[in-house]
């Protein structure tokens, strides 16, 4: 598992820093000759305040659902991990398609001057369509009731807030949170967990 695991992650860094690349040589062109948008309309970011500025919150937010994982599957086993592994995997893989497919604009406050680790560990500017901090979350949620579904209504207001936060800070656009949820509940429900 370990050695899928670290082939994965190498070519997602290719795969990763191959679509920043491309949306902004794309998206910066586009703004030179004057044919984009500055600004994208978006409910999420009208009503809630604006976090972007607030760089140690955004890496807190992205980080969080990786800390969940390893402390849950402390709790619940190599079971739990491994579930959740192959329901990020297709989640990655999905979401490599998307960002390839529509470059939405960046955050003003996003720096896409330079890319390094911290892009491979957090994200781009240009990775949007759905969220994978909260597909991430997601996931984490839903096995986590196949374990014990006591916690729904806990989950559902954790997520909510997290969902929200990450509006806040800008990471994603409203639709990236919408999608997510029908994305990750279609996979947790109609592709079922093969222990590898």
């Amino acid at each position: 598992m370990f050695n899928h695991s670290l082939y994965f992650y190498i070519i997602n860094a290719f795969i990763l820093y191959y679509i920043h690349s491309q949306a902004k040589e794309f998206y910066n062109k586009r703004q030179l000759s004057g044919k984009t948008v500055p600004k994208i309309y978006d409910l999420g970011h009208k009503i809630l305040p604006n976090l972007s500025t607030n760089n140690t919150l955004k890496d807190g937010l992205i980080l969080t659902p990786y800390i969940l994982l390893f402390i849950l599957s402390l709790i619940y086993g190599k079971e739990f991990m491994l579930k959740n592994s192959f329901y990020f995997l297709i989640i990655f893989i999905i979401r490599w398609f998307t960002s390839s497919i529509t470059i939405l604009p960046k955050d003003k406050n996003c720096d896409d001057t330079k890319y390094t680790i911290k892009n491979l560990l957090f994200g781009n500017c240009y990775e949007k369509i759905f969220s994978g901090p909260f597909s991430n979350m997601l996931i984490l949620s839903f096995i986590i009731l196949h374990y014990n579904t006591n916690y729904n209504n806990y989950l559902i207001i954790i997520n909510i807030i997290y969902g929200l936060l990450l509006l806040m800070t800008r990471l994603n656009y409203s639709i990236d949170i919408i999608i997510s949820v029908i994305v990750v509940y279609s996979i947790t429900t109609l592709v079922p967990y093969k222990a590898i």
